[in-house]
């Protein structure tokens, strides 16, 4: 999702991130494939900087767990 194509106010938008979200184009291996984490972070920084400009007052974003591929 591109945060800053999204059409609208909203008072709730939920961020689900996963698998998809962590992974380089190809994972042979997760201990090594995965995007680094601070690429990973700065993204997600990013985007949530340019859904809050998207929210209503009041509104909320919910960001859910996020699996710790590396364990």
């Amino acid at each position: 999702m591109r945060a800053e194509r999204v059409v609208g106010k909203f008072d709730y938008v939920t961020f689900n991130g996963g698998s998809a979200d962590l992974c380089a184009p190809s994972i042979l291996d997760p201990t090594t494939d995965l995007l680094p984490a601070a690429d990973f972070g700065t993204a997600i920084s990013g985007m949530l900087t340019a859904l809050k400009t998207k929210l209503n007052p009041g509104g909320v974003i919910l960001l859910t767990s996020i699996p710790d591929w590396k364990q």
